[in-house]
């Protein structure tokens, strides 16, 4: 086997311009390794290597002689053609394959992986893609012998502990929020193997996760900016649309909360959430100065909520807006991507939170809509004639609230929106008015 320090200094100039490889150098050190599979067609190894403090996976093809003129290579090493196994059909056949079965490292090779099949019964593999979307993760679509498909998903950050995107919705599966579940792939290692970005205890990772590929799927992100393209400022035929999209929402706080039972909001939690209010506040006001005038505003609205009744925390989406969700001809709306957001911790991406905060990401996605239509030339009163209408929906179909809980909703908007401000600020400046006026507007009960 080729040193895998070799490999990883191969596989440098590929990695460094990918969408999931989050860092800006590609001081790129090599972990350590497992064969998945080797014979006369190539090698499958399932490398992990370092940028900086992160982690990725990196599962990889290697072969002599054998290469596929239809894949790319990412490197050369030794006299092997080196490809991202993702992309490779002898990678995405072994990848697919984790599912059903258990490797284990050889002597002087590192991690386990074991399978957790869901709903799979031996099938055969008709044909496989990579997806060229690549956001943090890399996802392959699966065409099976029964003409089922699938969608594999690849986390390429290394993340010990329990992956929410695996953990919620396998706990959702058959609850009609969520697509169907086919299993997950399980990293494990004991203390003779390299330590991986680990706390005390934590001896195992997901890796990969495949579910069901809806097919025919629109995102409510396409849905709605459709539906914005020809409004007079009303729903019009998406209005009952809008109220199943609030009442999936109400089913998957409500299984969510079955399957992992909520917590009561103590003191010290409760400061905690305030305080995290009040720091992204002035992140925000620093980024954009002009927002200081509203300062007042929003420390009335965070003071007004930390006084209020709490409801209990619970395991949420996390990252809930209108990419996440997708319409299916026939079958209505499904939830994806429980995952959160990649950077965070995983501990605070597995905590409880308050169920309100996927109200408020949905609310606050409904005025980004209207904001993009607006920014496309759209007349600003009627988009927004739209989006509160759509709110309105949306809150309908979710189910009313306790009239002590809507001072948390609205900080918890509030601070979403200054999220926003910070996000666009930093990454997408044209798109800056459009949180701003958002937050205008909430702060002066303008719609």
């Amino acid at each position: 086997m080729v040193h895998p320090q070799h490999i990883t200094s191969a596989i440098t100039e590929w990695i460094g311009p990918v969408r999931w490889h989050l860092g800006e150098s590609t001081d790129l050190t090599a972990r350590g390794y497992t064969t998945l599979h080797s014979d006369q067609d190539g090698i499958v190894i399932w490398m992990v290597v370092r940028d900086g403090s992160i982690d990725y996976n990196v599962p990889l093809v290697l072969t002599q002689g054998t290469a596929d003129a239809g894949t790319p290579t990412v490197g050369h090493v030794d006299g092997y053609d080196i490809f991202d196994a993702a992309d490779h059909p002898l990678g995405q056949r072994v990848i697919f394959s984790l599912l059903t079965s258990e490797i284990t490292p050889g002597p002087e090779e590192h991690w386990k992986l074991t399978g957790k099949s869901l709903h799979l019964t031996a099938p055969t593999i008709r044909s496989a893609h990579k997806l060229t979307s690549e956001q943090s993760n890399t996802s392959i679509i699966y065409e099976l012998d029964d003409s089922k498909k699938l969608i594999l998903k690849v986390f390429r950050v290394l993340a010990p502990g329990y992956n929410p995107d695996v953990e919620l919705q396998q706990a959702l599966d058959g609850t009609g929020t969520v697509p169907g579940q086919y299993g997950s792939v399980t990293m494990g290692w004991d203390q003779a193997a390299p330590k991986v970005c680990e706390g005390p205890g934590r001896r195992r990772a997901d890796v990969v996760v495949a579910q069901e590929f809806l097919e025919g799927a629109h995102d409510a992100w396409q849905v709605m900016t459709e539906s914005l393209a020809v409004s007079d400022g009303t729903l019009g035929n998406k209005a009952d649309s809008i109220r199943g999209l609030g009442q999936l929402t109400r089913r998957i706080h409500t299984e969510l909360a079955h399957a992992f039972p909520p917590v009561a909001a103590g003191d010290v939690r409760r400061a905690e959430i305030v305080s995290s209010w009040h720091t992204r506040a002035a992140a925000a006001i620093q980024l954009v100065p002009s927002l200081e005038s509203l300062r007042g505003a929003i420390d009335a609205a965070y003071e007004a909520a930390a006084g209020s009744p709490w409801p209990d925390l619970q395991r949420i989406h996390g990252d809930y807006h209108l990419g996440q969700v997708v319409e299916v001809p026939g079958r209505g709306w499904f939830a994806l991507d429980f995952e959160g957001e990649p950077l965070r911790p995983l501990n605070e991406r597995t905590g409880v939170d308050l169920a309100l905060r996927d109200v408020a990401g949905m609310l606050r996605s409904f005025d980004y809509a209207a904001g993009s239509a607006e920014l496309a030339g759209g007349n600003p009163e009627v988009v927004h004639a739209w989006a509160k209408a759509a709110g309105e929906a949306f809150r309908e179909g979710y189910g009313p609230l306790p009239e002590d809980q809507e001072a948390l909703l609205r900080a918890l908007v509030i601070d979403k929106a200054l999220y926003e401000v910070s996000y666009e600020a930093a990454e997408r400046p044209t798109w800056l008015s459009v949180p701003v006026t958002g937050l205008e507007r909430i702060l002066s009960h303008v719609s």
